[in-house]
């Protein structure tokens, strides 16, 4: 992925990047992984965030978030991505995620109970923003303030669109698993 640095600055430099960057890979997967409905998506948005990040890691500044930096710039080529390509990415694959995917057990009380097909089938029936935001709150676990940088939209936006999101996994998982409630 990256060049092979030639002089001791390159060295310090490259390495200095994969030392901050590389811990935030496992989020940064999933992140694009319940966006996309994709392993292959998935991936190429990985490598796609790393290399623009490496390209702009210069101008990163000292103090900031690795991982909110890293989600901006996934997120922004996710935009991107869609709007080049006037394509549904979400449903690129889906029987693949079916059938693979090994995820961690998410902590929201709404899909503690659901096996790994059902997660992925139920995530992808909400809207993209609502979408988002019930990811980086439920799953991801950033706050509100960091939420609504990311997706660009007022907090009360974001904890709006969370409500939502909740109110319809709950009510497709009531129509589709059986009765529950939220805990």
């Amino acid at each position: 992925m990256f060049s092979d640095p030639k002089t001791e600055e390159q060295k310090i430099f490259t390495k200095k990047f994969i030392d901050n960057t590389i811990p935030h890979l496992d989020v940064l997967y999933n992140f694009a992984l319940y966006i996309s409905g994709s392993f292959r998506t998935a991936a190429n948005l990985l490598y796609i965030t790393y290399l623009k990040a490496y390209g702009f890691y210069q101008y990163f500044v000292e103090g900031a978030d690795h991982k909110d930096w890293l989600l901006r710039i996934m997120m922004n080529t996710w935009n991107e991505q869609k709007k080049e390509k006037k394509e549904n990415f979400l449903q690129e694959e889906l029987d693949e995620v079916y059938e693979n995917l090994k995820i961690t057990q998410p902590d929201s009380k709404f899909i503690k109970t659901l096996n790994e097909k059902d997660f992925i089938k139920t995530i992808a029936q909400l809207p993209e923003d609502y979408r988002k935001v019930f990811i980086l709150k439920d799953i991801v676990k950033f706050s509100f303030e960091k939420i609504s940088d990311l997706v660009d939209c007022p907090t009360g936006t974001a904890i709006t669109r969370l409500y939502k999101a909740r109110k319809y996994l709950l009510a497709y998982l009531n129509k589709n698993f059986g009765k529950l409630s939220p805990k």
